[in-house]
């Protein structure tokens, strides 16, 4: 009897291990059943409801499987599946901390603030941008700054130069000359090589020694023309003072301009012509000439002509001038 007992009890035990294998394979069969794709489905009440797309948001009270979404607003995003109820902001870039103003409306992805051309990153946090290094003339840029990382600099190497003042200038290799070129001036590390034409260069050399024979051609001319205009002047020129009738006794010359006598003199002489006098003749060795080198003849009759002075104890005889006294001939 007690055999009997145990027996039931065990075949009891054994239905119950059975049906509880049951019940779990029924459950999981049936939690496999109600799987949701995580990315665009969601549970609801043991349903498997759709999400609002990219760039919009659900509305409240929104039915399962063909949800109620509305478009992102003005400086809003949603850049993934969502059943949220509004979208997110874009960030604010800045235009007085160097930022580009972004100019595209996305709102199914969120724009990142970029700094303006020539300026990064101050740090990690970009909070604001400043500006690059700049390399000087003789200076490259061995690094070129973007939006997080500055630019770095290091002197040009020897066969290459930089003029700029620049961020992002690079040192460029020094120009070869090629065939028919000849090296006119050496590039330093602000300036390039200067090239020249060989018979360009040539025909400058010999245009420029030229120029220098013609300059002192013309000098040497010049100063010997000034010469011979000087001695010509030299024995063409006249003192008025010291000029002379022309007699044939040389002893007895008298000066024609200028003639002091006393004041008793002048009352006791008079002014005659002397007629037996003869003219000059003309073409005579010892005759006068004028500047212009024209003859001198003396009038008849006008030799001298003196005056009375009352005021003075002395008068002063004074000849006819040349214009009065002679006549220009030739």
């Amino acid at each position: 009897m007690l055999l009997k007992l145990d027996q039931v009890h065990l075949l009891t035990m054994r239905m119950k291990i059975l049906v509880a294998l049951v019940c779990a394979d029924f459950a999981l069969m049936t939690a496999a059943q109600f799987s949701c794709d995580p990315l665009t489905q969601y549970q609801r009440s043991g349903q498997c409801c759709q999400m609002c797309s990219p760039g919009t948001h659900m509305l409240s009270q929104s039915p399962c499987f063909e949800p109620r979404c509305s478009e992102c607003g003005e400086s809003e995003y949603q850049d993934k599946y969502n059943t949220d109820s509004k979208c997110q902001q874009q960030p604010y870039c800045d235009a007085n901390r160097n930022f580009q103003v972004s100019t595209q409306d996305n709102k199914k992805k969120k724009i990142s603030c970029m700094c303006l051309l020539g300026f990064h990153c101050s740090g990690e946090i970009c909070s604001i941008c400043v500006p690059h290094t700049t390399c000087k003339p003789g200076e490259g840029a061995v690094a070129i700054g973007n939006h997080t990382h500055d630019t770095v600099c290091q002197k040009c190497p020897e066969g290459s130069f930089s003029f700029n003042d620049s961020w992002e200038s690079v040192c460029i290799k020094h120009t070869e000359c090629g065939s028919g070129y000849e090296l006119w001036q050496k590039g330093t590390a602000i300036s390039d090589n200067v090239c020249e034409r060989m018979t360009r260069m040539y025909i400058g050399l010999l245009i420029g020694f030229l120029f220098l024979v013609s300059l002192i051609v013309a000098a040497c001319l010049y100063t010997g023309t000034s010469f011979d205009i000087a001695g010509e002047n030299g024995h063409l020129a006249i003192n008025n003072r010291h000029i002379y009738t022309p007699v044939d006794d040389p002893e007895n010359e008298q000066p024609l301009f200028v003639t002091q006598i006393s004041k008793e003199e002048c009352g006791t002489r008079t002014p005659e012509e002397n007629v037996d006098e003869g003219s000059l003749e003309e073409g005579s060795d010892s005759g006068v000439y004028t500047q212009k080198g024209n003859f001198l003849k003396q009038e008849t009759g006008k030799q001298e002509i003196l005056s009375l002075q009352e005021e003075s104890q002395t008068s002063t005889v004074v000849g006819e001038g040349p214009q009065d006294s002679f006549n220009q001939m030739g």
